[in-house]
């Protein structure tokens, strides 16, 4: 990725900042609008100083691409929750957030595409450690946001923020030493977190509904049995 000049270059990466900042905003505050447009938009108003500014067109319409998926489902409109929520018959902020959740890739795909330009610059070999270290650091994202590790709220909190803090500095940082240390504790946390809920789900009596018919008048409307 070329680096942006010097001198009357500094104007230029000024503007390139402002244009960054607005469409990392830009996910926060979706349009509702499809993909397409607004992949559309973005190529047409945002792109082209990016890649006046020096930054590689392949990583900008990739950032675009991106952009616009998430965009679809990013609050305050957000059409992919609201149509799951109306489907499901379920709260609407309830689904965003879990979308949210699950969609959190997209997210880190967007900011890899600029620190790891390899990832669509130059197909091939160069995109596996890439790839490695960006995957890592989407799961530990993930895991930070969905996963328990304890059930004391301080410590499970604790843990969780910790996990984070190295997947995004894995997710951040472009040196490939620094990024591929702080997937180390990622990948210890999730190791941990397989066998603490292997341990956990076989220490808990397993709940199964009962129909009271089966049990007979005796059982009353319905029961709950327990089963070791």
């Amino acid at each position: 990725m070329n680096k942006i000049q010097a001198g009357p270059g500094n104007q230029a990466r000024r503007r390139i900042l402002l244009r960054l900042k607005r469409n990392f905003s830009l996910p926060l505050f979706a349009t509702g609008l499809p993909p397409a447009p607004t992949y559309i938009l973005v190529a047409i108003v945002i792109a082209p100083p990016m890649i006046q500014a020096g930054v590689n067109p392949w990583v900008v319409h990739f950032f675009a691409f991106f952009l616009a998926c998430f965009g679809e489902l990013t609050p305050p409109t957000s059409l992919v929750a609201a149509v799951t929520a109306k489907i499901a018959n379920a709260n609407f902020y309830s689904v965003l957030n879990r979308a949210m959740q699950i969609c959190v890739s997209l997210f880190t795909l967007m900011v890899a595409v600029f620190v790891h330009p390899e990832l669509v610059v130059q197909p091939g070999i160069h995109q596996i450690g890439a790839a490695f270290l960006v995957g890592i650091a989407t799961i530990g994202i993930s895991f930070s946001l969905q996963a328990r590790y304890s059930e004391v709220r301080f410590a499970d909190r604790a843990a969780r923020a910790v996990i984070a803090t190295f997947a995004l500095i894995a997710l951040f940082v472009p040196d490939y030493t620094i990024a591929s240390l702080a997937c180390v504790p990622v990948l210890i946390a999730i190791g941990y977190w397989l066998v603490y809920r292997r341990r956990r789900e076989a220490g808990e009596p397993e709940v199964v509904e009962v129909d009271a018919t089966v049990l007979g008048p005796a059982a009353g409307s319905g029961a709950l049995g327990t089963m070791s």
